[in-house]
């Protein structure tokens, strides 16, 4: 997929107009589903999910297509969400987490795929969608990007703007809470 984009982001810039509209249309729903976790509102989800494709389409020009296009397109999705939110004012969540980067266990998770990848039956999703709205909306966003989206942990940093060991952090803490919840949702689920 990230090859494709950087496909239609070439053709772009060299005067076809249909790659962009592929491109967005291919890129549509992972990005209205990631403002949707900021703002928890369909309309103005898509209200500015619109407005971070007229913010591609103005920037793509100065994109580097030797870089991975998804970290770019959801750091300027995160931004037009914070920026929504801070001029309605909205709190999107509290910040109860600890950013102090000075835990060395955390250094150490490995950046690989649990139990989640192996989710193929229309039970396990829906169990897995559970799961996340169990989780407080920055591990959801992780467990978006890292699940939905493919994205590494260094990719999630880059595109939130936060440290690898926050990110790290905050994956390992929904981890976690899965332990403790699991049972209550398999029973739910199943």
């Amino acid at each position: 997929m990230e090859d494709q984009n950087i496909q239609l982001i070439i053709q772009f810039k060299q005067g076809d107009q249909n790659a962009f509209n592929i491109l967005v249309k291919e890129n549509l729903k992972s990005v209205l589903n990631f403002v949707y976790r900021y703002i928890y509102d369909t309309d103005l989800a898509e209200d500015i999910t619109q407005e971070v494709f007229i913010k591609v389409w103005k920037n793509i020009s100065k994109f580097d297509t030797s870089k991975n296009f998804k970290p770019w397109l959801f750091k300027i999705a995160k931004n037009t969400a914070l920026d929504f939110i801070k001029k309605r004012k909205l709190i999107p969540f509290s910040s109860f987490e600890n950013d102090n980067d000075e835990n060395n266990f955390i250094d150490n998770i490995e950046d690989k795929k649990t139990f989640i990848e192996e989710i193929n039956s229309e039970d396990q999703k829906k169990f897995l969608n559970e799961f996340l709205q169990e989780l407080n909306p920055n591990q959801q966003l992780i467990f978006f990007l890292y699940y939905y989206q493919d994205m590494t942990f260094k990719e999630i940093s880059e595109t939130l703007n936060i440290s690898i060991n926050t990110i790290k952090s905050r994956y390992l803490r929904g981890l976690e809470k899965l332990k403790t919840i699991a049972p209550k949702l398999i029973n739910q689920s199943y």
